[in-house]
């Protein structure tokens, strides 16, 4: 018998919506801890933003297994929320920025769909074992402690590190994980790396280091971009929080959902890797939305039928569940390459705030199945064929060089059409067409000048 928050807070019956209550308050914690920890993230660093977010989580969950009525429960889980999203994307920032563009599919996909299906495959198993949701959280609160150690094992992000002007810092950082991986790189190469960040330190790059969201919205290219990213963000989010939790009404026991749901999650990564490579981010997002809103109607017309068969309910829900999870990562790693590494924690910070505002309202639309089962279902129908409209007016980024300054990111795709995939765009096109692919040329022009020099000198 597993003791569950629910049955021992009598949350039951007439009392059921207070548990409704409490999940909503988590996500404003989300929404606050979204944007505290994401400015957090652009100004004291990716690693020390992540390891405070956790210690955050750490009190709000350890507290909240100390709860005894409504007000304790839902103020304790508003502190576990401020960890919920900050978590996550601050860490996924800091990978991204490290990973050369031909690993950030498959690699980055692949190995964020194995961890989170170990995840989900070992939770609420943990929780039967426990038999107590208090030990549970207790000891998943724990495990928030050990990110304190990132500290002194995970790297900051040079690229972060760039735009603060540390470029002493951005080498030593490089110079370990080199050395790390048993590389050897030839100090030659540092030092050409050196003379091109000197030679991109102007009075201009200077401001980057205080550039904001507000610099960002006066660019009308960039600021397009951005709100796109936001709003398709807040489709995705909003629709992902409902369909990984709605576990009611399939015929089956919710620990079991919960553990096929987090199967399905590892082919839905490698499937994303390969079809971010062979497609490009557009169209593979473009893709996810479409596939997983026609689904979700079919899911939807199953559950309209009085006679619910759970062998049809499944056949629906588990590739309901793999196409959403391609649609929420896919979307995070697509937008964060949107937007420039100056404002990009921010930037996300911004996007992961309004998906946390969006997704209060996801516990009262699961709630809504209770009246009418199909009817949400229906609704996420709605939503994601809006969602992949939206990512039709975003640039591609596959095989593209990342904007760092606003500047990059104003000239980033700006030109290309709503169906310019990068699957059917020839990689040889003229380069003013492609401002990330310039960019490139010339930080190689200024490395074989300076390599030059050196031979010279």
């Amino acid at each position: 018998t597993v003791f569950t928050s629910l049955s021992q807070l009598n949350w039951v019956c007439q009392h059921a919506y207070k548990a409704r209550i409490g999940q909503s308050l988590f996500f404003i914690g989300s929404l606050l801890g979204t944007f505290i920890f994401g400015m957090l993230g652009d100004r004291i660093g990716r690693v020390r933003a992540v390891i405070l977010a956790n210690q955050c989580g750490f009190v709000g969950d350890f507290l909240t297994t100390y709860a005894s009525n409504l007000t304790q429960f839902s103020a304790f889980r508003c502190i576990s929320g401020f960890a919920a999203t900050a978590n996550y994307y601050l860490m996924f920032i800091l990978v991204l920025e490290y990973l050369a563009p031909r690993l950030r599919n498959l690699a980055l996909a692949g190995t964020l769909g194995l961890c989170c299906c170990l995840g989900g495959l070992v939770a609420p198993w943990l929780s039967v074992l426990a038999g107590n949701w208090r030990i549970y959280l207790t000891f998943s609160a724990l495990l928030q402690l050990i990110v304190a150690l990132f500290y002194f094992v995970v790297q900051e992000s040079a690229q972060w590190l760039i735009t603060r002007n540390n470029v002493e810092g951005a080498i030593a950082r490089l110079k370990h994980i080199a050395h790390f991986n048993g590389r050897q790189v030839p100090a030659a190469d540092f030092e050409a790396f050196r003379v091109h960040c000197a030679s991109k330190s102007t009075p201009q790059s200077q401001q980057q280091q205080k550039a904001t969201l507000l610099d960002l919205l006066q660019l009308p290219h960039l600021r397009r971009t951005a709100l796109i990213v936001v709003f398709t963000f807040m489709l995705t989010s909003l629709s992902f929080n409902t369909i990984s939790r709605n576990v009611e009404g399939l015929g089956l026991s919710p620990f079991v959902i919960f553990s096929l749901f987090a199967v399905v999650v590892v082919p839905s990564g490698f499937l994303q890797g390969a079809l971010q490579s062979r497609l490009g981010r557009k169209a593979t997002c473009f893709l996810a939305f479409l596939t997983t809103g026609l689904l979700s109607f079919g899911l939807a017309l199953a559950l309209s039928n009085e006679q619910n068969n759970a062998t049809l309910l499944l056949l629906f829900a588990l590739p309901t569940r793999l196409g959403i999870s391609m649609c929420y990562t896919g979307t995070s790693q697509y937008c964060s390459e949107l937007l420039p590494t100056c404002v990009r924690s921010r930037g996300m910070a911004t996007a992961h705030l309004a998906a946390a505002a969006a997704s209060f309202s996801s516990p009262y639309l699961i709630h809504l199945g209770t009246s009418f089962a199909a009817a949400p279902p229906f609704i996420l129908t709605a939503l994601l064929l809006v969602a992949a409209f939206s990512t039709l007016q975003l640039p591609e980024t596959n095989n593209r060089q990342l904007p760092i300054t606003l500047a990059e990111g104003e000239a980033f795709g700006k030109g290309e059409s709503m169906l310019s995939f990068d699957c059917w765009r020839p990689h040889d096109d003229d380069l003013d067409k492609q401002p990330a692919e310039q960019l490139k040329l010339q930080q190689r022009q200024t490395t074989e000048i300076a390599a030059e020099a050196e031979v010279a000198a």
